[in-house]
């Protein structure tokens, strides 16, 4: 019972890290600096979130300079 236990919690995450690797690129911050407003609205638009683009686009610059602010540091 207990090799069942560890192979049905194993066989979730190995899932769900599947999934978050086809995450990874929708969420790659240069990706997102370039969504249009409409493929913001095609990605996001079910989310229901009520940020506008315009506010999700400025948040996406100011977290690109951050980073580039962050890999600029001794």
């Amino acid at each position: 019972m207990v090799w069942s236990l560890k192979q049905a919690v194993s066989f979730g995450i190995f899932s769900f890290q599947k999934k978050i690797e086809k995450w990874g690129d929708s969420f790659y911050l240069p990706n997102l600096m370039e969504l249009s407003e409409s493929e913001y609205e095609n990605m996001f638009g079910h989310l229901n979130t009520g940020i506008s683009y315009d506010l999700f686009h400025r948040n996406v610059l100011i977290a690109v300079e951050k980073a580039e602010k962050a890999l600029d540091r001794p």
